[in-house]
């Protein structure tokens, strides 16, 4: 079933996300319409990279400071489901 993913009306003037460079900030739009029900996505720069930014001019690795922009605003979090809690 397609599910509506709502953005928060209050999300363009929130000063975290506004620090955030422009296509860090739509990584973050993007890949909240390709993860799953329970907000989750696999932390891969490539599938960022080819998901969510594969017209842009960036490359892997950038990508992988982009996540890091987006978790330190506060806006992802990643997690290790290799490692016990």
């Amino acid at each position: 079933m397609a599910r509506t993913r709502l953005q928060n009306d209050d999300l363009p003037g929130d000063s975290a996300y506004g620090c955030m460079t422009p296509l860090a900030r739509l990584a973050y739009l993007h890949m909240r319409c390709i993860m799953d029900d329970r907000g989750v996505h696999p932390a891969k720069p490539a599938d960022l990279k080819g998901k969510c930014l594969p017209y842009d001019p960036v490359t892997v690795p950038e990508c992988q400071g982009i996540a890091e922009q987006i978790v330190s605003a506060g806006f992802w979090h990643i997690w290790d489901t290799r490692r016990s809690p």
